[in-house]
């Protein structure tokens, strides 16, 4: 939302929730009868702290350019979503068809192996389908 008003230097942080405290950001808004609750939709807040090196964070997606349309794929599947431009620092694949997204799955893989350590798995598949909105 921020990107698409023009907000420059925007970071969107993805991280790993399984196991702490989450509460709804727009639930917590509307019972509170706070002005525009619908600016919380889809915004969560965490009881506590994430620790650095708990290993939680997932990948992080800087906001300095307009959005891009990439395709992603899991377990057989190809979705589309919009990513902030410029997400990818990896080795970006050739791009064939430039009517077709560029698939940045392997760069996302990257990403969490970068903050985690761990490659595919889960959170890569949770990850993928949170962008999508599946």
């Amino acid at each position: 939302m921020f990107i698409n008003q023009g907000a420059q230097s925007v970071v969107v942080i993805a991280v790993w929730l399984d196991g702490l405290e989450v509460y709804d950001a727009y639930d917590i808004a509307r019972h509170l009868s706070m002005d525009r609750p619908e600016q919380h939709l889809g915004e969560f807040l965490l009881q506590g702290t994430i620790w650095a090196d708990s290993y939680r964070i997932l990948a992080m997606f800087y906001g300095n350019l307009p959005l891009e349309d990439v395709a992603l794929s899991t377990q057989g599947w190809i979705f589309e979503a919009s990513l902030p431009g410029g997400f990818t620092r990896y080795t970006q694949t050739a791009i064939i068809d430039t009517r077709t997204p560029r698939d940045v799955t392997k760069d996302l893989e990257d990403e969490i192996y970068s903050f985690t350590g761990t490659r595919g798995g889960v959170k890569l598949d949770c990850l993928l389908r949170s962008i999508c909105g599946i």
